[in-house]
């Protein structure tokens, strides 16, 4: 590793100062190793530091104008991308993407590992930044997907990016790694070790993304998964949970497939509807064509001066004259013909027959978007047609409602018995503190009571000395006083 960076680099590049920076690179140039300079807690160069802290010009400045290696190392044995993708400390969304975009452009190795391991979707996936949010996270892990980073290494635990992700809780990851590498999530290769990992730590959003993802294979899931899980008491709670999840995801399938068919039903219904209409028009014109013209209900205007002509004639003279008392011819401009007034008759007379009524012309039916390619059909696409389509999916519908409802009934039931054994079992350990209370509480006064014992015991001795000493002193006494006697009554015959 190289010498130690001085404080103010360090604040320079943490700052995103770039003139600082430079002054401080230009005070370093003197040594033989200066773009070697690390820090002296992790060992991290200045590119490190500039990724670490978001400054992604600063990236750019010390990679092409100063050329700082892309692949230097840290303590952990991290490179500048490998550590930004671990733990990267950037406040803003945008500068994330910003800082990994500048180091894969600089050159960075996407296909490299660090510690542990771990390459740079597995540091991705285990990132506890919670400034990163989704879709910051999962466009992140397509950019480095689509410069050549691998879903499918493993670390020196045997773990894929996969698995740390689940593990982790971070969906955005998961979703970018799936839609690179949709095997890794299928049912015959970890689909259902990452299906009982995410059932287990309680990752619920995870658990109902892989069971959409598996579409038909979602049950098979399920019930490898479940025996995975066992059939104790403990594991009833997760099982029923799994289950669950494995219904609703079905279910959501089945309504979008009933209200893809039964807007598709709909149209197809309108289509027909509209081209029984059009044939019904083309035949009401082909039978008006076919049909033959009916005299006019009006006589036309030569028709009409000649009906006035022949009625003057025929009432000539005095006494049938209607136009004066001379008679005569009527007038040429004569407007009433047999004393009814006749206006000029229309130009083209109406059909004798009224036209075929027409029918309502149905209100335009609303467009609807098909489904997307790969949109999963459970059991297959031909179970629709082969079940009898849109009445079969809503007997699917009902039944999948009627088993989420029971798989409901049966984990609140569950969760209740579990509540009542979790209070009994507080009970149970808060009755047996209060025994091994009362238990410490007995002992002790056993242990006073002892204690008062041995002290009159050693009280009772004391006493029994002492008047034994006493008794002891009385009898000497005695016997002393009894021996002077003799001796001086001796002393009395002989002298």
């Amino acid at each position: 590793m190289g010498s130690a960076l001085s404080s103010p680099a360090i604040r320079a590049v943490r700052n995103g100062d770039i003139a600082e920076v430079e002054k401080q690179i230009r005070a370093y140039r003197g040594s033989d190793n200066w773009r070697d300079l690390r820090d002296g807690k992790d060992q991290n160069s200045l590119l490190h530091i500039a990724a670490l802290h978001g400054k992604p010009q600063l990236v750019k400045v010390l990679t092409k104008q100063y050329s700082f290696p892309t692949e230097t190392r840290n303590a952990r044995n991290n490179t500048p991308l490998l550590e930004v993708a671990r733990a990267s400390g950037v406040e803003s969304q945008a500068c994330f993407a910003e800082v990994v975009q500048a180091l894969l452009t600089s050159g960075a190795d996407v296909k490299a590992v660090g510690e542990g391991g771990w390459s740079v979707l597995h540091c991705l996936a285990a990132n506890p930044n919670p400034n990163l949010q989704v879709p910051q996270q999962r466009d992140v892990a397509r950019l480095l997907i689509q410069h050549g980073a691998q879903a499918n290494i493993l670390d020196n635990a045997n773990r894929l990016a996969v698995d740390i992700a689940v593990s982790r809780g971070h969906l955005p990851v998961l979703c970018a790694l799936a839609d690179a590498a949709p095997e890794l999530v299928s049912v015959d290769a970890v689909g259902v070790r990452l299906l009982v990992c995410a059932a287990s730590a309680g990752h619920r959003p995870i658990v109902q993304e892989l069971l959409r993802r598996a579409g038909g294979d979602g049950p098979i899931m399920v019930t490898r998964a479940l025996r995975t899980l066992g059939n104790d008491d403990a594991s009833r709670g997760l099982q029923l949970q799994l289950q669950l999840d494995g219904a609703l995801a079905e279910l959501e399938v089945r309504q979008a497939q009933l209200r893809y068919e039964q807007a598709h039903t709909a149209m197809a219904q309108h289509a027909h509807f509209a081209q029984q209409q059009a044939q019904q028009q083309a035949q009401q014109q082909a039978q008006q064509q076919a049909q033959p013209s009916a005299p006019p209900l009006y006589p036309t205007a030569a028709g009409a001066g000649a009906a006035a002509a022949a009625a003057a004639e025929a009432l000539q003279g005095p006494k049938h004259c209607l136009w004066g008392p001379g008679g005569g011819a009527a007038p040429p401009a004569a407007g009433i013909v047999t004393g009814v007034p006749v206006s000029t008759p229309p130009s083209s007379a109406p059909p004798l027959y009224p036209p075929y009524p027409q029918q309502p012309t149905p209100q335009a039916m609303p467009a609807v978007a098909p489904l997307p390619a790969q949109f999963p059909y459970p059991y297959g696409a031909g179970a629709t047609a082969a079940g009898g389509g849109v009445v079969w999916l809503q007997q699917e519908v009902v039944r999948l409602e009627g088993k989420v409802a029971q798989l409901q009934a049966e984990l609140r039931e569950h969760l209740h018995k579990q509540q009542m054994l979790k209070a009994a079992q507080r009970q149970a350990e808060a009755a047996q503190r209060q025994a091994e209370a009362a238990e410490r509480q007995a002992e002790a006064a056993e242990r006073q009571a002892r204690l008062a014992r041995e002290q009159q015991m050693r009280e009772r001795a004391e006493e029994q000395k002492k008047a034994q000493g006493e008794h002891n002193n009385e009898l000497g006494h005695g016997h002393g006083c009894s021996h002077n006697t003799e001796r001086r009554q001796t002393q009395r015959r002989h002298g």
